[in-house]
């Protein structure tokens, strides 16, 4: 059997060719620091966010796209692939996605972290490589296809042809780093202590990088760190625009770098094909106006269902592993290794 697993900053998902997407839940694990027993993974440990007792603590246990928990990876992982099943899957091939850019050390943490289930291979696919397969892009001919895969921890950007890829950056700043600075604009501005959950739930309601529609408004509730009692605040679309500008701006500055850094004879190609956004951070609005102000010469997409394209790409990846499994050597091959 080959599970597809996408381990994202935010959150995780796993697949079959079968049976398509089966677990899409925060990536985030709930345990007992005294016993170190595991409490609730997913969407059960999301909810507990911030409501903790003292012994008790939520971890989302990747940064940026790297494991800074390897032992709660492991249990993580372990317990969503046995979701998959009624029944213990027995010897599973996996293919999962990585950062572009991924160090071997990086790459060899993720790898451990999934193997602890027990599965036969761990095969690696780059974020943006699947991206592409799963937005219905041609990786493997020779035409330059630029994608920009934004997430949660960071945004990965790359030039793709002959399956491979030409230029390419990981941007570590994404939907979180929004998250984040909203964290701390309310804190300043509005001494009103908030969690991470509402400035997502903020983000999703009326984030915007660029006014488009009416000036929405938004109640962020929390705590008077002043007073140390509930407060609620009212805030507007228009308010909070330059702080979601201010981290979308370096992903703007991170697909110029890939530009300037892309082999002339595939300038053309993306002339002719343009920008391809994926990624749920994709979804947010006024992205296609505020890049089209910065990158005029190419047409910019927002790919169907930008979140689940990764997954579908890795997926999609499956029919590769045999020719990784051969060793033939001269077929073009997306998948990075197998271990």
């Amino acid at each position: 059997m080959i599970i597809a697993i996408d381990i994202g900053t935010s959150n995780t998902r796993v697949a079959t060719k079968n049976e398509g997407i089966i677990i899409d839940e925060p990536s985030v694990i709930t345990y007992d620091t005294y016993t170190d027993s595991i409490i609730a993974v997913g969407k059960d440990a999301y909810k507990t966010i911030g409501k903790t007792p003292e012994r008790v603590k939520a971890a989302f246990p990747i940064a940026d796209g790297a494991v800074t928990a390897l032992e709660l990876v492991e249990s993580m992982v372990r317990i969503f692939i046995g979701r998959v099943g009624k029944k213990k899957i027995s010897m599973p091939k996996v293919i999962t996605a990585v950062p572009g850019g991924i160090t071997e050390v990086e790459k060899r943490a993720i790898v451990n972290a999934i193997s602890s289930y027990g599965v036969r291979t761990v095969y690696l696919i780059e974020s943006p490589k699947a991206a592409a397969i799963g937005a219905g892009l041609d990786i493997l001919e020779g035409q330059g296809k630029l994608v920009a895969d934004l997430g949660g921890g960071t945004a990965d950007i790359a030039v793709l042809s002959l399956g491979g890829v030409s230029a390419g950056i990981s941007v570590k700043k994404a939907g979180n780093d929004m998250d984040n600075n909203i964290v701390k604009y309310m804190k300043n501005k509005y001494h009103l202590s908030i969690g991470k959950q509402m400035a997502e739930k903020c983000k999703k309601s009326i984030g915007t990088v660029k006014m488009i529609g009416p000036d929405d408004t938004f109640v962020m509730k929390g705590r008077d760190f002043t007073r140390g009692l509930p407060k609620a605040v009212e805030v507007k679309k228009s308010e909070l625009m330059p702080i979601y500008r201010k981290t979308m701006l370096e992903i703007i500055r991170g697909i110029v770098d890939v530009l300037e850094n892309t082999p002339p004879e595939l300038n053309g190609d993306l002339i002719k094909n343009g920008i391809v956004f994926t990624g749920g951070l994709s979804q947010i609005e006024g992205l296609k106006e505020l890049v089209s102000d910065y990158i005029r010469n190419l047409k910019i997409k927002i790919a169907e269902n930008p979140s689940d394209c990764v997954i579908k790409g890795i997926i999609g990846s499956a029919e590769y592993i045999k020719k990784v499994e051969k060793k033939t050597g001269h077929e073009i091959n997306p998948l990075l290794a197998a271990y």
